[in-house]
């Protein structure tokens, strides 16, 4: 709780002394609407609104154009609708059979959100184009994988090891620090960064509003506020992963860290390199 206040505190400072004249008006375009249209594969699962993609892509040019200027309006007035920040929640059994004694670490949760807001988060990606990374990270990046950093921890070690030296492996699962981030946190690094702040501002009533309810078959529960973490199927995951993982990097400087995405799930690789 005071951590929260703390980083809530240093964000509203911030915010109250940026510079916004700085700045252009943050606005998109109908062909980014329109490129944020196809990369939304057919088929996907809608939302509570039952809106599909083939709706968009079926329809009239001229509904690209109205949705452009509804995002456009969004960004100007620093919100978005209530719908965006609601997900359903579908547990998937990780067992097969029956089981009687379960709890959450035997379902994985599948969040799906409403298109129309898929097609927002797609479209505001290029706000965050330019975060920059470590050299040292190769999850989330394009034209990275995991056989680029399993060979970098390789030849690492057979750098050393073929020298005389041991190399001491050590390994940080973090696989759940993105669901448990501090949204004030996040919002901090975004202004570090220099993201813009209409984008910023939308965010932070975005993560206001961020709710969930859990679909069991037919049945919907309440909805639960969301206080922390970023949903899962929000498009921008990988971006703010991406940036929350770049502050692991300062307090392991003395250490190789290579930091890879397998599945989805985090693993961090501390290498220090000891002689005997």
């Amino acid at each position: 709780m005071e951590l929260t206040i703390s980083l809530k505190e240093d964000y509203t400072v911030n915010k109250a002394c940026y510079n916004e004249s700085a700045f252009v008006h943050a606005s998109i375009s109908v062909e980014q609407v329109d490129k944020a249209i196809r990369k939304i594969p057919n088929n996907s699962t809608s939302g509570q609104d039952n809106i599909h993609i083939e709706h968009f892509k079926l329809a009239h040019p001229s509904v690209i154009s109205i949705l452009t200027s509804l995002f456009n309006l969004f960004i100007a007035i620093g919100e978005v609708p209530l719908d965006f920040g609601l997900g359903l929640v579908s547990p998937i059994p990780k067992f097969k059979g029956h089981k009687i004694n379960v709890n959450m670490e035997d379902f994985r949760n599948i969040t799906v959100n409403v298109i129309p807001s898929k097609i927002f988060e797609h479209a505001i990606t290029s706000f965050f184009d330019n975060l920059t990374t470590s050299e040292r990270q190769f999850g989330f990046k394009k034209g990275f994988s995991c056989s680029l950093a399993l060979s970098q921890v390789r030849n690492t070690i057979q750098y050393f090891t073929n020298r005389g030296s041991t190399v001491c492996l050590g390994f940080v699962d973090i696989k759940k620090a993105f669901d448990s981030a501090n949204v004030w946190g996040i919002l901090l690094l975004l202004q570090k960064k220099v993201v813009h702040p209409e984008i910023i501002n939308i965010l932070e009533h975005w993560f206001s509003i961020s709710s969930a309810k859990i679909k069991w078959n037919d049945t919907l529960s309440k909805s639960v506020s969301l206080t922390s973490g970023v949903r899962q199927g929000e498009s921008f995951r990988p971006c703010f992963s991406l940036l929350l993982l770049t502050t692991f990097y300062p307090f392991f400087s003395p250490l190789i860290v290579v930091v890879l995405s397998i599945k989805n799930a985090l693993t961090a690789f501390f290498m220090l390199m000891t002689c005997y």
